[in-house]
């Protein structure tokens, strides 16, 4: 072969990829990389690192039947109701306001659907807003409906989520992999050698001396960054406009059957979020000072490079996500997906790495912008966005605000990881209220279009009515016969 064809070849093929890791994380990217790799021929092996399971309680809500959620590894939302504890979500209910998963209304006469809510209802609030998903009547009245085509009003479909026991979901996942021929190091992570000079990992090391080699390694070991920390290409950005906070994580024994959604309360100390499930309620505390015995440090943040050479981190490795939006299992599900899209030779050459650096940061500039417009509106008091001077926020945050505070639009991002309609839910349900509405909406008479929403709620409310109770919901789904799994 000649040199122009042997520069033209394409580079070997990724064959055996290193895990750090043993908590939830870990094994939810094992099963997401066994789904995303279908037939392709590589080897999973994951070495435990001892602490990176220390807040895995932050993981109990998971979405759940959706491309994003656990359903895209075959994990169904009965599945995790029979063998994970799990309960089911609508939704959360902050500071009193119900706020469901999915979408709010139907968009129509080309305008999303908060542009006409908006010309219509001046004087309203988020409790108003969030009335037109079904969603929220069930909240209300604890009961709950997986979506489906008979609860669909058109393109309006609530989404779900399941409040799984950590330590259970974990179990399956682990139990799944090795079934399907991942290896776990018989002892863990103890260091990791690179090669002289560079930043390039030439294999792991365990506490029995062996030695893992890879031609790629993957950093699941949440805030212990077991394989990227000592990288010379390390660094970390902090999250602007959000403080260093202290986490404590306890549980509640509880009985009964919960309600279906999470809680969370802002106040002047800081957030506090409740996830209830069948036995017992994680209460997760988040302040800048905490006198909680098992309380940590918890700096929302990323790394400027995720990956960096042949170690890519994934999860709470690349990312410390403020969880007031549950959103730490989607993300990790997109990075991964991006990971094997962009998938390179053993090379990790430059381009692919540069890439999916670039993606995952415009991703992690919209969730972190979406954390801080909550913090800046706790700060007043109240969450109450109307009146508050803007402050050192993101300059990408502080364009949406400006935006939506002048006209109602939504600026357009880079990241699609978010929909325009999620931040018009939460502008809304944090008091921003338009100094103008859309000149478009206003093509309909007043009149007609208050018809035309008072049609929709009706549909809404019939379609909610028609919800079984959560408690009867779930009783039914644990005595079902079990369906035949999915295979990964």
């Amino acid at each position: 072969m000649n040199e122009t064809a042997t520069e033209m070849a394409e580079p070997k093929a990724i064959s055996r990829i290193a895990i750090a890791g043993h908590g939830i994380e870990a094994w939810l990217a094992v099963n997401y990389l066994l789904a995303g790799l279908g037939s392709r021929q590589v080897k999973l092996t994951v070495l435990p690192v001892p602490g990176s399971d220390a807040l895995d309680e932050l993981y109990r809500i998971v979405p759940a039947d959706s491309n994003a959620g656990l359903g895209a590894i075959g994990l169904s939302s009965a599945v995790l109701a029979r063998e994970c504890g799990a309960s089911f979500s609508l939704g959360a209910q902050v500071n009193g306001h119900f706020k469901p998963y999915g979408k709010v209304g139907l968009d129509f006469q080309g305008l999303p659907f908060h542009h006409h809510f908006l010309r219509a209802n001046t004087s309203m609030g988020p409790a108003d807003y969030f009335s037109w998903s079904p969603a929220t009547s069930a909240m209300r009245r604890s009961a709950f409906a997986p979506p489906n085509q008979r609860n669909a009003i058109g393109k309006l479909q609530h989404d779900i989520a399941c409040h799984a026991d950590t330590g259970l979901l974990t179990r399956l996942l682990r139990e799944r992999a090795l079934r399907h021929g991942v290896e776990i190091s018989p002892g863990p992570l103890k260091s990791v050698t690179r090669e002289q000079g560079s930043d390039r990992i030439m294999g792991l090391v365990n506490t029995l001396g062996e030695t893992t080699q890879a031609d790629l390694y993957v950093d699941c070991s949440g805030l212990e960054r077991a394989m990227v920390h000592g990288a010379a290409a390390m660094s970390w950005i902090p999250a602007p406009g959000l403080p260093v906070f202290q986490i404590a994580i306890s549980r509640i024994e509880q009985n009964g059957t919960p309600p279906p959604s999470h809680r969370l309360t802002s106040g002047s100390e800081g957030w506090e979020l409740e996830i209830p499930g069948p036995a017992s309620t994680t209460r997760i505390v988040l302040a800048p000072e905490t006198n909680h015995e098992n309380a940590r440090a918890f700096a929302p943040g990323h790394l400027a490079k995720p990956w960096i050479d042949n170690c890519v981190a994934l999860g709470m490795a690349a990312a410390t996500l403020l969880p007031i939006e549950p959103v730490q299992t989607k993300f990790l599900s997109v990075s991964i997906n991006r990971m094997i899209s962009l998938l390179p030779g053993v090379d990790c050459a430059p381009r692919e790495t540069s890439e999916y650096n670039h993606l995952a940061l415009t991703d992690l500039e919209e969730i972190h912008d979406l954390c801080a417009a909550y913090e800046l509106a706790r700060h007043q008091g109240r969450l109450d966005l109307s009146g508050v001077d803007i402050g050192p926020v993101h300059e990408s945050l502080r364009k949406r605000l400006r935006l939506f505070r002048k006209c109602g639009w939504i600026a357009a991002a880079d990241s699609d990881f978010l929909e325009p309609a999620d931040w018009a839910g939460v502008f809304i349900l944090l008091g921003l209220v338009p100094e103008a509405t859309s000149r478009l909406a206003s093509r309909m008479p007043l009149a007609t279009l208050v018809s035309h929403m008072s049609k929709l709620k009706a549909q809404i409310e019939k379609t909610a009515a028609e919800f079984p109770l959560h408690r009867d919901y779930l009783d039914a789904v644990l005595s079902a016969p079990a369906a035949m799994p999915r295979t990964i």
